[in-house]
């Protein structure tokens, strides 16, 4: 077959494309547009209402307004620190612009490189002084509370981000040497904790693409309070000869504290006692409490410990001020365990959805709210502890930005937001489930309609890719599972899905049973008197 003959032959002109066209690395950036499906369900909660960061939305008509206000905190910000040039500023961002355009999987040719430089100056001062303002209790912003509490919103909107790096080096720039506060990841995180769902930390990742990065990052951070303790779990090889019928999954739960109990003189801490099999293994795998163990990498282990690299006296051991929660597993001074519960048998792969909150009530699960991550959702004997999650006007923009920047960012494996909802999708249905949890204090409902809320975690995470084999709560699913199909379960939610689904019907059971009772009495009273 002829390869034409108006031009080069096709071989050559795919490998000029190659070569023209087509990186030799596959692009990872981490700006992004919503992609259509997503935004077509709720478009207003992608699209900034009251300030534009960043290229994607710039110079739109309702949010040029603000461009004023951006230039007052430049200004007040030149004179806080005495200066009248911008000339160092400009020169720092020049150097980074290519490494900036980077980030956005948008094609930003549109914009030249005087006027990008400049909407990287103007977008990152604003936020800089926004925050260090906020954080310090200034109240001199060029606009009203409102504004503020927008733009706040608007600054977490994944089309609405300025590269981390940029604004780390203009808040290097411009932090003063009497400032109270010179870390800006922590201010940053107190900043928005006030619209965050859940508690925050701070998180050891150090490269941290942008401020919504920042903050599903510290959503998943311990919390300031406490510090981690790192387990040393024996090698499924050694392990699985001294219990091979014992399978463990490591309980994340447990956090230490940072002030230790008074030290015992003359006591030692001293290996783990499995530590002849340590000895014999050939490599320790690392576990860190606070980090969520997937079902996928069970291990069979007969007592996760911690690992000393020799005894050290109680004092040596003080002086690292690491600790823990609670006794549990914790007796006497001289060993430390980690907590460990039997795994769930089936294999992550065959987990199913779980019912309502209301069917799960009727089957005699009770659900009680705890401090702690927004994640870190538990269950046993059934109980269900989850922590609590305010629910008001921000809540639903703020989740759906979260579930597309793990959507659709190839740099981060963590799924935690897009989990949760999953969770809370399958245990609420109606308004009466959100009536419950916030019965039991799980939901507190600012919105004030249950059926709103319910409504919002129906549609949340619509259109959205779940992970069968790495889902978060596939291990708590699977138990939760297995406790409603026990019989006596069972017998109990069928009677009171379909008996006692009124107050009525419990009223006239219970009236029936009286009357019952006074027949019985009746009747024995009659059978006595006849006998005397």
């Amino acid at each position: 077959m002829a390869s034409g003959t108006n031009g080069p032959p096709l071989h050559s002109r795919l490998l000029q494309k190659l070569n023209r066209d087509v990186p030799t690395d596959w692009p990872s950036h981490s700006i992004f547009k919503v992609p259509n499906h997503l935004r077509r369900i709720s478009k207003q909660a992608y699209d900034p209402q009251v300030i534009s960061i960043g290229p994607y939305h710039h110079g739109k008509g309702q949010l040029k307004k603000m461009e004023v206000y951006k230039m007052c905190c430049l200004k007040k910000l030149l004179v806080r620190r005495t200066e009248r040039s911008l000339e160092r500023y400009l020169t720092a961002l020049k150097d980074m612009e290519e490494k900036a355009r980077e980030f956005y999987s948008e094609p930003l040719n549109h914009i030249g490189g005087e006027k990008f430089v400049e909407m990287m100056l103007l977008d990152g001062c604003f936020i800089i002084e926004l925050i260090r303002k906020s954080t310090m209790g200034e109240n001199d912003l060029p606009f009203a509370p409102f504004f503020s509490s927008r733009a706040m919103l608007d600054l977490l909107l994944v089309e609405n981000q300025l590269p981390f790096f940029i604004l780390l080096k203009l808040f290097d720039m411009t932090v003063m040497s009497n400032d109270q506060a010179k870390d800006f990841k922590a201010m940053a995180i107190k900043f928005f904790s006030k619209i965050m769902p859940g508690s925050l930390g701070i998180p050891k990742n150090q490269d941290i693409k942008h401020l919504l990065g920042l903050l599903h990052d510290s959503s998943q951070a311990p919390s300031p309070d406490f510090q981690e303790v790192r387990i040393f779990c024996l090698p499924e090889k050694v392990i699985r000869s001294q219990c091979p019928e014992v399978e463990l999954n490591c309980c994340s739960s447990e956090v230490v504290r940072s002030s230790p109990p008074e030290p015992q003189e003359d006591q030692e801490i001293e290996l783990a006692e499995a530590d002849q099999e340590i000895e014999l293994a050939e490599n320790e795998q690392e576990i860190e409490i606070g980090s969520r163990v997937p079902i996928s990498s069970r291990q069979y282990c007969r007592a996760p410990s911690i690992a000393f690299p020799s005894p050290a006296s109680s004092e040596e051991i003080l002086g690292t001020a690491v600790w823990p929660a609670s006794l549990v597993g914790f007796w006497p001074f001289n060993k430390l365990r980690l907590w460990c519960k039997r795994a769930p048998d089936a294999n992550s792969k065959e987990w199913r959805f779980i019912s309502s909150a209301t069917e799960l009530n009727e089957a005699g699960i009770n659900f009680k709210k705890i401090k702690g991550r927004l994640f870190d959702i538990k269950f046993q004997k059934g109980v269900m502890s989850i922590p609590t999650l305010s629910v008001n006007d921000h809540t639903e923009s703020i989740l759906r930005n979260l579930v597309v920047y793990e959507q659709c960012f190839e740099g981060t494996s963590s799924k935690c937001f897009t989990d949760y909802l999953i969770f809370m999708d399958c245990l609420i249905n109606k308004g009466k489930d959100v009536k419950l949890l916030c019965r039991h204090r799980v939901i507190d409902n600012w919105l004030g309609d249950h059926v709103v809320v319910a409504t919002l975690f129906n549609k949340v995470h619509d259109s959205v890719f779940i992970s069968k084999d790495n889902f978060s709560y596939a291990g708590l699913f699977i138990e939760v599972n297995k406790h409603c199909k026990r019989k006596w379960n069972l017998w109990k939610a069928n009677l009171w899905h379909n008996y006692f689904n009124t107050p009525w019907a419990v009223i006239s059971f219970f009236g029936a049973v009286f009357l019952l009772l006074l027949s019985v009495l009746e009747s024995v009273f009659e059978i006595r008197y006849f006998l005397q």
